[in-house]
């Protein structure tokens, strides 16, 4: 009577046997916090010069000469006044949205490899012929 003989084989005969097991590796995955990202703006303040040009009045006095009679009422003392305007620079500040900063996540893969020992059964056949 010939037979192979296989450690992972278990010959069944005469209604007899033996289950041999062995266990399984299984790697399941979970999600775990890897770190944190931490935005924070803060404000800063720095001197601005900016140039104007402001323009104001000036007072030009003209002559002309002219002759006419006028009567004795014209004659006497006489003051005008002439404002003379000019602008000035009026400072106001604004707040103006200038960029909006976005944080978004991208995923990496990468391979891990997990070791481990395995156990399993080995049958083992004693065969007595007599």
């Amino acid at each position: 009577m010939s037979s192979d003989y296989r450690d992972d084989d278990v010959d069944v005969t005469d209604g007899d046997s033996i289950v041999r097991s062995e266990e399984e590796l299984q790697v399941e995955k979970g999600v775990r916090e890897a770190g944190t990202v931490n935005i924070r703006k803060e404000v800063d303040t720095e001197p601005v010069e900016l140039d104007v040009d402001l323009q104001r009045e000036t007072a030009r006095v003209t002559r002309e000469p002219i002759n006419e009679p006028v009567g004795e009422a014209a004659l006497g003392e006489e003051e005008i006044e002439v404002p003379l305007r000019e602008e000035e620079a009026v400072a106001q500040k604004q707040v103006v949205a200038k960029e909006r900063i976005d944080v978004d996540t991208d995923v990496e893969t990468e391979r891990a490899t997990v070791t481990d020992e395995l156990r399993k059964e080995r049958v083992d056949l004693d065969e007595d012929v007599g």
